[in-house]
């Protein structure tokens, strides 16, 4: 598999929380029965807020990976550095990726 952010990130209204997300490609048929779950930092002006998503875990055939986290307000709307790594069921890393991002103010 492998992972990416999409360009825009969109913050919440309140600033507590942000959408984290982005695309999946598959390797079928080799993927075709894995199931992953994402961890995110952002990093903007020093500061790295975490998250990771929980319960939700992706697979074939979603095309995206997406889940709210808490920012504690800590996130600012403008560029910010964004890594992820996807992890397998048994907790192994499967897939890793990182850029640049634009967090968004929400509507």
């Amino acid at each position: 598999m492998r992972g990416n952010f999409e360009d825009d990130q969109v913050l919440s209204t309140n600033g507590q929380t942000i959408e984290a997300c982005g695309p999946i490609e598959w390797e079928l048929p080799k993927d075709q029965n894995l199931k992953v779950r994402v961890n995110v930092d952002y990093t903007q002006n020093g500061d790295t807020r975490n998250g990771h998503s929980a319960n939700d875990a992706f697979k074939p055939p979603d095309d995206e990976w997406m889940f709210v986290m808490n920012t504690s307000g800590d996130l600012q709307p403008g560029a910010a550095q964004a890594h992820a790594v996807a992890l397998g069921q048994n907790g192994a890393k499967v897939a890793e990726w990182s850029g640049t991002v634009t967090i968004v103010a929400g509507s």
